[in-house]
């Protein structure tokens, strides 16, 4: 008896070889668009880090220029990265024995129930008239 062994793929092996290539690739693309879409949010979150920061300093400057603390909750928009943000200060006093301590804290998002990040300080108004800076 010759019995001719056929070269090549059955039909049956071909398709069974292109389903799994095709959920393989199905799963690489949604795992590609996961990892960008995490990317975004941590651009986001960076950004609204770095404009907390800035509002921060920008505090802290106009104390040691004006020796005013801000005592009244702020908020408003800044424009950065060709976006606007939303940022809101609120300041609290803690009266300690070594004077007044102000707790600020600043908060930037896309507006103000999505919050992104947050940076708080502490200012200490002794006798000497001299800031002190916690972030």
């Amino acid at each position: 008896m010759n019995t001719r062994r056929s070269q090549g793929f059955t039909l049956l092996e071909a398709m069974i070889a292109l389903f799994v290539v095709g959920v393989a690739l199905v799963a690489l693309v949604q795992r590609i668009q996961s990892v960008s879409d995490n990317t975004g949010y941590i651009e986001e979150k960076t950004f609204a880090y770095w404009i907390a920061q800035n509002k921060m300093e920008e505090i802290f400057l106009d104390y040691r220029i004006k020796k005013q603390f801000p005592r009244t909750e702020t908020n408003d928009k800044e424009e950065f990265a060709g976006k606007e943000w939303y940022w809101e200060l609120k300041p609290e006093v803690r009266p300690t024995e070594l004077g007044n301590m102000y707790r600020l804290e600043v908060r930037v998002g896309n507006g103000p129930d999505d919050i992104l990040a947050s940076v708080a300080g502490l200012l200490h108004e002794d006798k000497t008239q001299q800031v002190q800076q916690v972030q």
